[in-house]
């Protein structure tokens, strides 16, 4: 009986360990070949279109798409100039003027993608009606 009852939480534990291993690498290699940001992008644009109506709605959707492939590219740039800070930093000798070039690229990078952003929420808020504009930013002020 006891033998049993060990086997079933050992093999339990096992699954565990295993799907835990599982999910962890799936996520560490949807991290790495983009498909967190696209995650993360459509799930910021359900929420927002999920919050509007009618015209607003059809606008939102239509702002976030225009802007879409821009992120998305500059993430890209973004992600492609920190590989090559680590790489320069992981070589056995370092060269200080590579690793300036990479951390130049990447601060560069970081700046696009924020102004990206910002130009997606600046034509959201220019397209909306002040009804929608209202109620986005009581959600977002309620919310985080």
């Amino acid at each position: 009986m006891w033998k049993n009852i060990i086997l079933a939480i050992s093999l339990a534990l096992n699954v565990f360990v295993l799907g835990a291993v599982g999910y962890y690498s799936w996520q560490i290699t949807a991290f790495t070949d983009g498909k967190r940001m696209e995650s993360r992008m459509d799930r910021m644009q359900k929420h927002i279109l999920s919050e509007l109506d009618g015209n607003d709605r059809l606008v939102a959707e239509r702002t976030i798409n225009e802007h879409r492939p821009i992120v998305r590219d500059v993430a890209h740039e973004l992600r492609q100039a920190r590989r090559d800070a680590i790489r320069a930093l992981r070589a056995p000798t370092p060269d200080p003027q590579e690793l300036v070039r990479a951390l130049d690229r990447s601060h560069m990078a970081a700046g696009r993608l924020n102004n990206a952003i910002h130009d997606t929420l600046r034509d959201l808020a220019i397209g909306l009606s002040p009804e929608a504009r209202r109620e986005l930013s009581k959600r977002v002020r309620d919310n985080y």
